[in-house]
């Protein structure tokens, strides 16, 4: 059997690594929450923690234009924001933002949750850093500003999503 171009192009070859949190430090974004979410178990405590999938949009390569990695490429480069779908945040600081965020499985809004992620040294000796979101600045929300139209694309394409689901549920 001979591997024509065609052929070759019909698969999508699956890579060990995917974006996490750590690809996103410093980097200003916006998190939409999809409405699911749920609990695991930690392998280092045991204890329950909570995650919530997101659309997370990168809007920026960080205060000093070079926090991006090539798991999240740069957004000076590409010249839009960069998109992560199905992006789970579980990280307690941001999990306790998000939560207020949806009921149910459902967005409670459609907007955005706009900040900086950070993380540091957790108070606890030998756990994780702590991360989260820091408020924006005024230059962050003006940063973020280039990129509304892709935001409300998002938006739309949420509140569709959502209004099917609905409907969905009444048949």
């Amino acid at each position: 059997m001979t591997d024509t171009t065609e052929d070759l192009e019909l698969f999508d070859d699956a890579k060990q690594e995917f974006p996490a949190k750590e690809d996103l430090k410093d980097r200003l974004v916006g998190i939409f929450v999809t409405g699911k979410h749920g609990q695991r178990k930690s392998a280092a405590t045991g204890k329950m923690y909570d995650w919530y999938e997101t659309i997370t949009l990168v809007l920026d390569d960080g205060p000093d234009g070079t926090s991006f990695t090539d798991l999240v490429p740069s957004v000076a480069a590409k010249g839009e924001a960069i998109r992560l779908d199905n992006f789970q945040w579980s990280a307690s600081g941001l999990a306790s933002r998000l939560s207020a965020r949806v009921t149910g499985d459902k967005p409670n809004t459609f907007k955005p949750l706009r900040g900086r992620i950070n993380s540091q040294k957790n108070k606890q000796k030998g756990m994780a850093d702590a991360w989260s979101i820091a408020e924006p600045t005024e230059e962050d929300k003006a940063t973020s500003l280039k990129y509304a139209e892709q935001v409300r694309k998002i938006m739309a394409e949420l509140k569709a999503a959502q209004t099917t689901a609905d409907e969905d549920a009444f048949e």
